[in-house]
Parts: C-alpha cells; sequence; structure tokens
C-alpha cells in the first residue's frame, strides 16, 4: 500500500484514495466543532481546528473549502491576532504556485502584522473585490471586537506616536470599510442580522 502521509502531504485531494478519508475527517472535525457550539466547551474547539489546520496541510489547495472555517474558530477562541494573520498568509499565499515553499516558511499564525492594521490599505480596489466574504465578515468581527474593548488593547499594540483615541478612530474607519465592503459583497446579509 502507498504511503500518503509520508510521500503525498498537500496533494491528498488529487490522489482519488485519499478523498473518502479526507471527506471523513472534514465530518470528524465538523461534527467535534458542532460539539464545541453545544457544549461552549473550548477544548472541543481547538480540537476541531486542530483537524481543520491537519486538513489543510493534506491538501494545500483547500479543495474542502476549509480555510472558510479556520477563522471563526480563531475568533471563538478569542485569538483574534491569529486569525488576522490566518487570513493574511491565504490572501498573500492563494495564488502563489506551490504552497508547500511557502507554508515551509511561514504558516499560518507567523505572518508579521497586527490585527490594528488595515489589512486591505494596500490591496487595490479590484482585488478587494474578490475577497471573500468570510474573510470580510472575519476581519470586521476583529475590528468590530477592538472597538468594543478600546481600553483593553494591549499597549504593547499601540504605537508610542498614537494615543488610545487615535488608534479606536482608525479602528472605526476599517469596521466602516469593511461593512460597506459585506454589504456590496451581500447586500441581504447585514439587515437579516441586525
Amino acid at each position: 500500500p502507498a504511503r500518503y502521509f509520508d510521500t503525498a502531504e498537500g496533494h491528498f485531494w488529487g490522489i482519488l484514495d485519499t478523498r473518502d478519508y479526507m471527506r471523513a475527517r472534514l465530518g470528524v472535525a465538523n461534527a467535534i466543532k458542532s460539539m464545541g457550539h453545544f457544549k461552549e466547551y473550548r477544548p472541543l474547539r481547538e480540537k476541531a481546528l486542530s483537524h481543520y489546520l491537519g486538513l489543510l496541510r493534506l491538501c494545500d489547495r483547500d479543495n474542502l473549502g476549509v480555510r472558510m472555517k479556520v477563522p471563526f474558530i480563531l475568533l471563538e477562541l478569542n485569538r483574534d491576532e491569529h486569525c488576522f494573520s490566518f487570513i493574511k498568509w491565504w490572501e498573500e499565499h492563494s495564488e502563489a504556485a506551490d504552497y508547500r515553499a511557502n507554508w515551509e516558511k511561514a504558516w499560518p499564525y507567523e505572518v508579521p502584522g497586527c490585527r490594528l492594521d488595515d489589512m486591505l490599505e494596500s490591496y487595490s480596489s479590484s482585488s478587494i473585490k474578490h475577497l471573500d466574504l468570510n474573510y470580510l465578515v472575519a476581519l470586521c468581527l476583529i475590528k468590530l471586537r477592538l472597538i468594543a474593548t478600546a481600553d483593553g488593547v494591549p499597549l504593547h499594540e499601540v504605537r508610542a506616536d498614537c494615543d488610545r483615541a487615535q488608534v479606536l478612530r482608525s479602528q472605526e474607519a476599517h469596521a466602516r470599510k469593511y461593512l460597506k465592503l459585506i454589504h456590496s459583497n451581500n447586500p441581504s446579509l447585514l439587515p437579516a442580522v441586525l
């Protein structure tokens, strides 16, 4: 028998023999995630996250759409910085010819950046239009959390030349920008939530 875990990491979906395993593991991860919601139990969410990240390592092109679930688990675990870095990593490497080379450099949380940054600042307006709605919602939630807990932003995250009021204004501007993008991407989403 082939030793796919040794020889095909990153390319599991391209091998028909491994697709059933990938689907089954995704089912396990989804079931664990659901139990984590139902029981409000952090270790279950961590376990689901571990399975999702494992699936991404096995199938680096993410044919199962796992990368859209990871940001929300990270947010549930109050790991906003990791969520921001995860989204940033996928956006920077989604068109790369060889994910594997990029993973070995930094994946998925080692991307420099700060949740106080505007991830879309360097994007062209056409690139922003193609950003996935899931990512926009996750980024907006990060900004809204920062605004809601403005006094709780650790001092090391605030540049010396900025005061908290200035940081808060920039976060509000980012949130407004993301909310507009979410609404233009899906006009029925925000009214349905509100």
